[in-house]
């Protein structure tokens, strides 16, 4: 209780606390790497992202995927061209970005405490991500380099099953302090879900992308709208029958029970 604890900083308000080590797990096609290097952008320079303010902070993108022509045309997109503070390190450069483990890494992260970005997490180690013991020293790896002043992301696949939030061993969730899901609507809105926090709250925000401006604008989802629009109707309902019954306010407006008690 004698040691001076900081208060918790974030680097975008309420979603990415500094010095963390955060999963974002998404399925292919559901435009994970986009919006993580839109995150990028928006730290490096300051800005906004998802309407949320960003404290500025260098940011390190380890890319062991992406095309070098690709990556040059997605930032262009979303930044206009070179952006101070952000540096790209992918697979198309020599020497190759370093596996999870060297040296080098924990050297970065202690000298410039950068946003550490590893895109895709498969790739970033040669561990079995299904083996307990091999992913251990993979996640205390990451850990340091949160220790030592960076911010630590890993874009990750989730399994099969319906609702997972990230393929492997369970260790990998266990180690970080939070945890994102990324899916994509059959109308082309991305939902960002937060299903882990060691901070605080777990939200959930719904954009709708436009891949050629490079814009992520934040909407309600279907399903917000359409509870929005039960609340109103219970409110006017009531407003228009004091005294109204449960019963006739579910014949009424027409919803559930359980729908309307939870509007």
């Amino acid at each position: 209780m004698e040691v001076d604890v900081r208060p918790v900083d974030y680097l975008v308000e309420e979603l990415l606390p500094s010095k963390s080590l955060t999963l974002w797990a998404g399925s292919d096609g559901t435009a994970k790497t986009y919006l993580a290097k839109k995150l990028a952008v928006s730290v490096a320079l300051g800005g906004h992202f998802l309407n949320r303010p960003c404290t500025r902070s260098s940011v390190l993108y380890l890319d062991y995927e992406n095309p070098d022509h690709e990556v040059k045309r997605r930032q262009e997109t979303l930044a206009g061209g070179m952006v101070p503070g952000l540096k790209t390190w992918g697979t198309w450069l020599d020497p190759q970005p370093p596996q999870i483990g060297d040296s080098l890494l924990l050297k970065i992260a202690a000298k410039a405490r950068p946003v550490m970005i590893f895109d895709p997490f498969r790739y970033a180690h040669d561990a079995e991500e299904n083996d307990a013991s091999e992913m251990m020293p993979i996640m205390r790896h990451l850990r340091s380099y949160a220790s030592a002043g960076a911010t630590v992301i890993v874009l990750h696949h989730p399994a099969k099953a319906e609702g997972s939030t990230g393929r492997g061993s369970t260790v990998i969730r266990g180690a970080v302090d939070i945890a994102y899901l990324q899916e994509m609507s059959d109308d082309g809105l991305i939902t960002l879900r937060c299903v882990k926090n060691r901070f605080g709250g777990k939200p959930s925000i719904t954009v709708r992308p436009n891949f050629d401006s490079g814009q992520f604008d934040v909407v309600d989802s279907p399903a917000v709208t359409d509870r929005k629009r039960e609340v109103v109707a219970l409110m006017e309902a009531i407003e228009a029958t004091p005294g109204v019954t449960t019963n006739d306010l579910i014949a009424q407006i027409r919803i559930g029970r359980k729908r309307m008690r939870a509007a």
